[in-house]
């Protein structure tokens, strides 16, 4: 017997409020909308956001609106597109989340030479939204420096190469990347996370994540950093198309306390040395296997055929 009278949950507007992990905006945080599908007839940059009959017609537009640490939400509508110029930096303590699945969930591509979003802010989330980046000279799709930053749900594509997806440009503590996907479809990026110029990604999760750049390979790791950094879990990696390294910690230099990898896959189209395609540095390896042979497998069970 359902203990509720809404054992699906309660939604609003198609959006789901109780018994599905929303987002439930306390007061005085306030939700905002975005959307410019051609059956909204009333986008508008210049209306307040607040009702969803009335989005605004931009994400900036959303960001500008929302106040920092105050918990408010930006709920971006399933078919919402946008070509970005200028880099979206969002508030701290926002939550924006994009509505939709598949082909449906709101996508942002860059253009020209600017990071898609900066997250330099503390205790940002974005959820469930595509990332392009459109043209070479895009430098990043996400420039993180803020602390305890969450990616769910966020697919990373390169259609063209970005150097590096990911780029960690100040030191940052606990950021979470979970369910996200990473998608190659040019000659590959370098490295879908990097530390940059010294600095460190200390207590970063990477759960139940998956990028597949094919025979285009990234050039360099899926996630990389020269530099000293603690705590860093891996735990759920498929990774298809490996140049040279999986995980690749040049000056990581603690005995065992820099991090741990468990459950990570990678293929490589024969283009890595398997001898050299995990440079952990102080992190400690659980399970992790790389192969570059569509022979090379492992044990397979039953050992003979079933009766």
């Amino acid at each position: 017997m359902s203990l509720t009278n809404f054992p699906n949950g309660v939604a609003s507007y198609g959006v789901p409020l109780v018994g599905s992990g929303a987002v439930m905006p306390v007061p005085p945080a306030k939700v905002f909308w975005v959307g410019n599908d051609t059956l909204e007839p009333h986008v508008s940059d210049g209306n307040t956001g607040l009702d969803p009959e009335k989005p605004f017609s931009t994400l900036a537009a959303a960001i500008s609106a929302t106040t920092a640490n105050r918990g408010d939400v930006i709920y971006v509508k399933p078919g919402h597109a946008e070509t970005i110029t200028t880099t979206l930096t969002p508030t701290a303590g926002t939550s924006i989340i994009g509505l939709g699945v598949g082909g449906n969930r709101p996508t942002f591509t860059a253009s020209g030479a600017i990071d898609l979003v900066t997250v330099s802010a503390d205790n940002v989330r974005l959820s469930n939204v595509v990332l392009v980046g459109a043209s070479a000279s895009v430098t990043a799709l996400v420039d993180l420096s803020g602390d305890h930053a969450r990616f769910d749900n966020v697919e990373f594509r390169c259609p063209a190469t970005p150097v590096d997806v990911v780029t960690v440009s100040a030191a940052t503590n606990g950021c979470i990347f979970e369910r996200c996907v990473w998608r190659g479809t040019a000659d590959g990026p370098d490295n879908c996370i990097i530390g940059e110029a010294g600095e460190a990604f200390n207590g970063m999760i990477i759960r139940d994540c998956y990028a597949d750049f094919g025979t285009d390979d990234l050039d360099e790791s899926f996630i990389r950093s020269d530099f000293q950094f603690e705590g860093l879990t891996i735990d759920g990696l498929v990774v298809l198309g490996i140049g040279a390294t999986v995980v690749d910690f040049n000056s990581s230099t603690k005995a065992i306390g820099d991090g741990i990898l468990t459950r990570v896959y990678a293929a490589s189209d024969a283009a890595l040395t398997i001898a050299n395609a995990v440079d952990l540095g102080g992190c400690v390896a659980v399970e992790v296997k790389v192969s570059d042979s569509a022979a090379a497998r492992g044990l397979l069970l039953p050992t003979a055929t079933p009766d």
